[in-house]
């Protein structure tokens, strides 16, 4: 039982630290001074490790994020205990405050567990000053998750190293992996981004990939879940419209099928095409 909680609470802690299109508010003064006089993160080495993990797993998602002092004596003292020395980094890097100690141990770590990988990539700072063999890396503890999180790292990457050779483009392309069934929506609006910013080929092959000419019924309803994805909700704006002149008819089956199924993305595409 104490392992299953364990393992609940972690998960917990990397769902939070993956939320991908939440609002990160600053922490309140409050939420700050009772993370920092916490005793279970004040002394974790006397607490066992679900406690531990599940104290910080609050500092998440209230967050307010663990302070740069403790995470730093947490991860020098707690050399037997890696799933406690990995969740307070990700604590950490979840929150506001800064440490270049930190981000250095992020860079020389972070390709070892998906924890450490999910903070280099939550918190940014290291990740951009990654080298193109360090990003590679990286994401190899995240293969066995949604495509998107790997492209929002590698977009990130660009962001500092722009125009990398086309070889190191289409090694950045290939490790996104796409699956071949139409993936979630974020993981499609966040590969189309990076085709884009890529700026060569893959923004039309996806097009292709999921929108073909003529297309009727199911095909239709996969073409419809794809533009969805490229569609933002705040502002209405998606791809180039000329880029897909093959859309589906919204007179046809196949929309009366995709509106029914998925009413707000049908929705959102409304507005997109008017």
């Amino acid at each position: 039982m104490r392992k299953n909680h364990i393992h609940i609470v972690t998960i917990a802690l990397l769902l939070a630290a993956c939320a991908r299109d939440a609002e990160i508010k600053p922490a309140k003064p409050k939420q700050i001074t009772a993370a920092a006089e916490n005793p279970v993160l004040r002394h974790s080495s006397t607490y066992n490790e679900a406690e531990v993990i599940a104290a910080l797993a609050v500092t998440v998602t209230d967050g307010t994020g663990l302070g740069a002092v403790l995470a730093r004596n947490c991860w020098a003292t707690e050399l037997n205990r890696p799933r406690v020395r990995e969740a307070c980094v990700l604590a950490w890097a979840t929150g506001n405050e800064d440490s270049p100690e930190l981000d250095d141990i992020l860079r020389q770590h972070g390709s070892q567990s998906r924890p450490l990988a999910i903070a280099v990539i939550r918190k940014g700072s290291p990740l951009k000053k990654l080298a193109f063999t360090e990003l590679l890396a990286l994401l190899a503890p995240l293969s066995s998750d949604p495509a998107w999180l790997r492209a929002r790292a590698i977009s990130a990457w660009l962001s500092a190293n722009p125009d990398p050779d086309p070889a190191r483009k289409q090694d950045l392309w290939e490790a996104v992996r796409l699956p071949d069934e139409v993936p979630d929506p974020a993981s499609l609006g966040a590969a189309y981004s990076l085709a884009s910013q890529l700026g060569l080929t893959w923004e039309e092959e996806l097009i292709n990939r999921y929108c073909i000419p003529h297309a009727a019924g199911i095909s239709q309803v996969r073409c419809w879940r794809f533009l969805s994805a490229l569609v933002n909700p705040g502002t209405h704006e998606g791809p180039d419209r000329k880029r897909v002149p093959f859309r589906p008819s919204v007179y046809e089956s196949g929309w009366t099928l995709f509106a029914r199924s998925f009413p707000e993305r049908a929705l959102l595409l409304e507005h997109f095409w008017r």
